[in-house]
């Protein structure tokens, strides 16, 4: 129907604006850092959790994870719990990933608390990143 195509082209115009705005903020840390508050943090992972297609601001929150690291301090367990739901609604997706592991390492050093509890609660359900099978036979 035509609503229907409206609203695919509002979401791919609305994604497409996300991918601007994470070029315009990549490798500024000015522009990053007024993303360190924590209004703006909620708002943009609420983003993340209202959208069907989400790629664009991944690529924001990555970006400002990577690019202004006082906005680690500002991730709550709330935050990484919907960016871990990002992994039940989109599978393996690489950018989903990619915002994990900004979330695990900052300049080289790690981030323990967050590792903490991106393991716990991914291995709870490990099938999101690995597929495992039992196989029934034994060759020698």
């Amino acid at each position: 129907t035509l609503l229907e195509g409206v609203e695919e082209k509002i979401e791919d115009i609305t994604n497409k604006l996300y991918v601007v705005l994470a070029a315009l903020i990549k490798g500024n840390r000015a522009n990053c850092s007024n993303f360190a508050q924590s209004a703006r943090l909620n708002w943009l992972v609420n983003r993340l959790q209202s959208q069907q297609a989400s790629s664009g601001a991944l690529e924001v929150l990555h970006s400002v994870l990577v690019d202004s690291p006082e906005v680690l301090n500002m991730i709550t367990e709330a935050h990484i719990l919907a960016i871990i739901g990002l992994l039940d609604r989109n599978g393996r997706d690489p950018k989903v990933l990619d915002v994990l592991c900004s979330l695990c390492v900052n300049n080289g050093v790690a981030v323990r608390a967050n590792q903490n509890l991106i393991c716990e609660n991914i291995l709870q359900r490990r099938d999101l990143l690995l597929q495992t099978a039992l196989v029934d036979h034994v060759t020698w």
